[in-house]
């Protein structure tokens, strides 16, 4: 009895060091992100994730799991999510969205992916902001993309895997050799872009290249495309071009963390 006696007393001493060794700042935070967390989903399918605003990775998200100020919620090709917020509304596959809490109200912010709003009869729910790129969503059904480009992702055992030479900027390992092997079978529809642009220039240019920093999401999906260089300046033609990367995902993409890529594009007119 006295050893279990001390053993509780050494624990608590244990417990009351490690909060003594946290600055306040750290302190505050882990209490705060326990009162703000709300129990808000209602059902799940599949595996779904969540990266808190502090995480570097992210975690497996289960019923009970309450969802907290500068939360990211992850869906990936087999998954969804219902939330209970007012509106209620499922997170689709293939979705990502960060959620702010600011003086007690939220905000969700897609980052890309589809949402569909439903009727709930729970009359106590906390109101949410619903915005993409900066804008309100009012539609009960809301895509970031009209039609989705899925892309298996090429094979580095096929015999069609091409060799990159040293001037096409080769990838730096076998992801990102894959990411533009993949990139290069869907160049029908980047083309489909120039050709809209030399159409309403009246053939001002007959080709060029632009290149683009990629930053692809474990789900395999685009999330940013940004340009370090381009032949062709032309903010229509670029927005064309971002709006494929958006819609495109990568299937079989399996990496723990997100991926940069170096993508030069090269367009000309068809012989």
């Amino acid at each position: 009895m006295l050893k279990n006696h001390w053993f509780w007393i050494l624990l608590s001493g244990a417990l009351l060091g490690g909060l003594l060794l946290l600055s306040p700042s750290s302190i505050e935070w882990i209490f705060s992100s326990q009162r703000n967390g709300d129990k808000v989903i209602l059902d799940l399918y599949g595996k779904v994730e969540k990266k808190s605003a502090q995480a570097t990775t992210y975690q497996q998200v289960e019923k009970y799991t309450l969802l907290t100020n500068g939360d990211t919620l992850i869906t990936f090709e087999d998954s969804k999510v219902l939330l209970n917020f007012s509106p209620t509304f499922w997170i689709l596959p293939f979705s990502k969205m960060e959620f702010i809490k600011n003086e007690g109200r939220w905000i969700g912010r897609l980052i890309y992916g589809e949402l569909r709003q439903i009727q709930s009869e729970d009359k106590n729910r906390s109101p949410i902001d619903l915005v993409f790129n900066d804008q309100k969503i009012t539609s009960a059904d809301f895509s970031s993309a009209r039609e989705m480009i899925i892309a298996p992702l090429a094979s580095s055992e096929t015999e069609t895997f091409q060799e990159i030479s040293a001037q096409d900027a080769p990838p730096q390992n076998r992801i990102e050799k894959q990411i533009y092997q993949t990139l290069l079978l869907h160049k029908k529809f980047f083309q489909g872009c120039f050709l809209k642009y030399y159409k309403n220039h009246s053939g001002e240019i007959t080709g060029g290249q632009t290149v683009f920093d990629l930053l692809i999401d474990i789900t395999g999906t685009i999330e940013t495309a940004n340009v370090t260089k381009t032949d062709i300046n032309d903010p229509d033609y670029i927005q064309c071009l971002k709006g494929i990367f958006a819609r495109m995902r990568f299937k079989n993409f399996q990496t723990k963390e997100p991926v940069h890529a170096i993508f030069p594009l090269q367009v000309d007119l068809p012989h």
